[in-house]
């Protein structure tokens, strides 16, 4: 990829993930000439460092944990390493989503699906910002294996953990930004993998079948006996 298109996509993706532009539709956005540009030095470092996979990895991953990053702050070692990987997801297809999802569901197998879905209860009350998200932004559970597991709803068994969290009054400290970006990066992914939207559904239905846990996965609230315990 140039200079210039690597350009034309950190605009994009940044101004997509803050909601101003519509780059499933629209794609590369139109930009000023990049030899003006102060900063062209580190889209020239990004093309010659990356290929189209790994840029396009580089943005989805960087703008998901920072709508606002600067490209300054993406020329690191860490950050080429984040789109690496990426971009290798895609080239491991589903081989490598079943490894993860297996050990995912292993280890909810053993803890509190319920608190680790929607919060843990902190007297009356749940945590504001569940333990499953938590570990999304700690890094822990990639973005491919976030949208199969959390943003695909399963109306038959009651689970539909986006519009729980998108219900709930958050005052700003709530999972609700976090739950657009991830909308935001799924669609990414759907741009970048050939049949992810078919793939995830159905992986999405297996996982949560392996999962003893889930045959009821609506909410549990205090005035009734908890649902989801092991």
């Amino acid at each position: 990829m140039t200079a210039e298109n690597v350009f034309r996509f950190y605009r994009a993706y940044k101004f997509y993930y803050q909601g101003k532009y519509d780059m499933r539709k629209y794609g590369a956005m139109r930009t000023p000439p990049l030899i003006n540009q102060h900063d062209r030095r580190f889209y020239y470092r990004i093309s010659q460092k990356l290929d189209d996979a790994q840029i396009h990895g580089l943005f989805t991953t960087q703008f998901f944990f920072n709508p606002h990053a600067y490209v300054a702050d993406m020329v690191t070692p860490d950050a080429f390493s984040e789109a690496m990987s990426f971009a290798g997801r895609a080239e491991n297809g589903r081989t490598l989503l079943d490894h993860d999802l297996y050990e995912l569901g292993k280890r909810l197998r053993s803890i509190d699906l319920d608190e680790w879905l929607y919060g843990e209860w902190v007297g009356d009350q749940r945590a504001s910002s569940p333990e499953c998200l938590q570990e999304v932004i700690g890094k822990s559970i990639p973005l491919d294996v976030a949208s199969i597991v959390l943003l695909i709803p399963r109306k038959a068994v009651g689970y539909d953990w986006v519009t729980y969290h998108e219900s709930r009054p958050s005052m700003g400290l709530g999972p609700a930004p976090w739950i657009a970006r991830l909308k935001c990066a799924d669609q990414l992914i759907r741009l970048q993998r050939p049949g992810w939207r078919m793939m995830a559904w159905d992986m999405s239905e297996q996982f949560w079948q392996s999962i003893p846990a889930a045959y009821n996965m609506s909410p549990a609230y205090l005035d009734k006996l908890p649902t989801l315990d092991i």
